[in-house]
C-alpha cells in the first residue's frame, strides 16, 4: 500500500506522526499488505529520520528539476533526420499509437520495479484521456518513412498549481534512442508550454536515468530537493508485520 502521513509543523515530534503511522500500518496488514511504500524529499531530514527509524529503506531517488518559463524563447525543435514533431491536439488520430511506444520505452525505465504500461484501454484513461494532460501538452514524434509514433512527451497540469506542468513522461522507442528524438520532444513540449501560457515546468528522473537527466540539463532545468522513495514495515501496536 501507498502510505502518506502528513503532520502540522507546530505537533511534530511529540508522537503524532508515529500514531498515524500505526493506524495506516494497521489498515495495510487488515488488507493483507505487509509493506508500506512512501516518499518525502532531501530537504526534509527530520522525515527521512522518522522513516529510518522505524524500518523503513530508501527503495529510489529521483533528481527533481525545474523550468522557469517566463521571458523564455523556446529553443528551435530541430528534430532529426527522418523524424516529424506534432502533437495530439494537432493529430489527434495518433493517441492509440502511443501504446505501442510505452509498451517498448517504460519498462526500460530506471527506478524501482519495472514499469508496467497496462492494458490498452488502462493507458488511454491514465496517460491520455485525464483533463489535466491536454492534447496541446502532448508532443509526438513520427517516423516520416513509416508514418508510425516512434516516441511521445507529455504534460500534466498541476492541480491547485495554476501556469505549473508536470513533464510526466518521455518515451522513445529503442531503435531511435541516441538520435535526438528525445530532446527534440522534450523542446516541442516547452514551446507548447509558453504558447500556452504556463510559467513553469518540473519533472524528475530516476537517479541512474543519466541520458535523460542530461537531456534536462541541456534544456536549462534546474535542481531541486531530491523525491526519495521509502518502502518499510506496516506495523501496528501489538501486531507484527
Amino acid at each position: 500500500f501507498w502510505g502518506n502521513i502528513s503532520v502540522l509543523p507546530e505537533h511534530r515530534g511529540r508522537g503524532v506522526g508515529g500514531a498515524l503511522l500505526e493506524v495506516i500500518g494497521g489498515v495495510a496488514l487488515a488488507a493483507g499488505k505487509p509493506e508500506l511504500y512512501g516518499r518525502t524529499t532531501s530537504d526534509r531530514p527530520e522525515a527521512v529520520a522518522f522513516l529510518e527509524r522505524r524500518g523503513f529503506r530508501e527503495v529510489e531517488r529521483m533528481k527533481v528539476v525545474r523550468l522557469e518559463l517566463a521571458n523564455l524563447v523556446p529553443p528551435p525543435i530541430d528534430a532529426p533526420a527522418g523524424i516529424s514533431i506534432t502533437s495530439l491536439a494537432d493529430r489527434p488520430e495518433l493517441a492509440d499509437r502511443l501504446y505501442d511506444v510505452a509498451v517498448e520505452a517504460l519498462p526500460d525505465i530506471p527506478g524501482d520495479g519495472r514499469m508496467d504500461p497496462g492494458t490498452p484501454e488502462e493507458f488511454r484513461v491514465r496517460d491520455i484521456d485525464r483533463p489535466v494532460l491536454p492534447p496541446w501538452g502532448c508532443a509526438v514524434a513520427i517516423d516520416e518513412a513509416s508514418g508510425e509514433a516512434v516516441g511521445y512527451s507529455n504534460l500534466l497540469l498541476v492541480a491547485g498549481t495554476p501556469g505549473l506542468a508536470w513533464n510526466a513522461m518521455t518515451a522513445v522507442r529503442r531503435g531511435w534512442r541516441g538520435r535526438g528524438v528525445a530532446g527534440a520532444l522534450k523542446r516541442a513540449a516547452i514551446a507548447a508550454a509558453v504558447t500556452n501560457g504556463l510559467h513553469a515546468i518540473e519533472t524528475a528522473n530516476d537517479i541512474d536515468n543519466a541520458p535523460m537527466r542530461a537531456v534536462n540539463r541541456r534544456l536549462g532545468y534546474e535542481p531541486m530537493p531530491d523525491e526519495i522513495y521509502f518502502r518499510g514495515p506496516a506495523t501496528r501496536s501489538g501486531v507484527p508485520a
